[in-house]
């Protein structure tokens, strides 16, 4: 108490977070409609060589001299009615979608598990639009893309390229039908908790969450704990075909994301922190060899570029898209609420300093919301010239 810390946020970058948010949520508000204003979301930059985070930004927010001399209770109720107490930052659990897919990228590569008929990550398959097979525990039994007429032929890269969910749930069948039931049928969600996903990661911040990574022995314990919550048959194959999309029970914050970007292209998970001061670190190493980093690097390329989900919303930086990266997100909501927004960028593919996160809670598509929030805010750390937040394109 009264002693001064020295963090590592960049006074100056959380200004220009903070507006490249609002202006994104006044996008969403403009562009979808929703049961209430959609005004909640957060924008996390950390630094991947340390783990720092030099902004985190948590909209709808307060200012805290408010309190310095007390606060009406009007006033309190108002801030305690929209929830900006909650630092979304570390606090809101989302379905992450898309950009989950990277944990499955990742099982790919090191598990050499591909779809059926490919042995390769260059291998490429003939995404139709849907996928129809037959489970034999009562889940569905065809599955839809969001691009209703295919991608075409489409390899790992291309389908992060294109978000293409055919190539992932077909990783998942292949995981089903080889492991079901065994020891080893959850061997995405081990990839995931390697990552941190369902644990805190100890950021030097109270009150974060933890989220949820579901598999078998969860649901059995949510039959007997949380039966509203489960199916009486329990984990179904379906559960998995849900999960490496990012849909379904997972539950995800912004900080578990980008940490969890951050530890696949530095090779090494740690706790992120805000002050030096007191860090300890923890690291880790993870088992991705530097081709895989450069591989990952590269398909994030094509995400910001022609071709990819996020190519409108970076289309403006001309040919300094060509070195940028990310992955975009689009995670449904249960009860007739809009998706959430995500998108993860990352500055630089030939030497990638930072990673951007932003998600908008009921936001509609990452590539038309969060990825033109995320672009903005890479203009200005990389010296350019900053542009509004602009409407990109509905993909996913």
């Amino acid at each position: 108490k009264g002693k001064s810390i020295s963090t590592s946020l960049d006074v100056n970058l959380q200004t220009v977070v903070r507006e490249s948010l609002m202006e994104g949520i006044l996008l969403a508000n403009k562009n979808f409609e929703s049961v209430s204003t959609i005004q909640r979301g957060a924008s996390i930059v950390q630094d991947i060589s340390t783990g720092q985070i030099i902004s985190i930004i948590s909209m709808p927010d307060f200012n805290p001299n408010q309190f310095i001399e007390g606060i009406s209770e009007y006033d309190y109720l108002t801030l305690n009615r929209s929830k900006a107490f909650n630092n979304y930052s570390i606090q809101g659990l989302y379905p992450p979608g898309s950009v989950f897919k990277i944990v499955a990228y990742w099982l790919a590569l090191n598990e050499n598990l591909y779809p059926e008929g490919a042995f390769l990550s260059s291998d490429k398959i003939d995404c139709q639009g849907n996928l129809s097979f037959g489970f034999n525990d009562g889940s569905k039994q065809v599955y839809k893309d969001w691009k209703l007429d295919g991608h075409g032929l489409v390899d790992l890269g291309s389908s992060i390229k294109q978000s293409c969910n055919v190539y992932f749930w077909d990783i998942a069948l292949k995981i089903w039908r080889t492991f079901g039931e065994s020891e080893s049928e959850s061997i995405l969600q081990e990839y995931a908790k390697n990552l941190g996903f369902g644990n805190q990661t100890n950021i030097d911040l109270p009150f974060e969450k933890f989220g949820i990574v579901p598999d078998r022995q969860l649901f059995e314990e949510w039959k007997v704990s949380r039966p509203e919550l489960v199916r009486p048959e329990g984990w179904l194959g379906g559960d998995l075909m849900n999960l490496i999309i990012g849909q379904g029970a997972i539950t995800v914050t912004p900080i578990q994301v980008s940490n969890a970007y951050r530890s696949l292209i530095y090779g090494q998970v740690d706790k992120p922190y805000l002050v030096e001061e007191y860090f300890q670190s923890n690291s880790k190493n993870i088992d991705i060899s530097s081709k895989s980093i450069n591989l990952l690097l590269n398909d994030f390329g094509k995400v910001t570029n022609v071709g990819g989900t996020a190519y409108k919303a970076f289309s403006i930086l001309g040919s300094q898209a060509e070195d940028t990266g990310g992955k975009t997100g689009t995670a449904q909501n249960p009860g007739g609420q809009n998706n959430t927004s995500w998108f993860v960028g990352i500055d630089s593919i030939s030497n990638p300093k930072y990673i951007i996160v932003t998600v908008v809670e009921e936001g509609g598509s990452g590539s038309a919301v969060a990825a033109p929030i995320t672009r903005r805010i890479i203009q200005y750390l990389k010296g350019i010239e900053m542009t509004p937040v602009e409407f990109g394109e509905i993909t996913e």
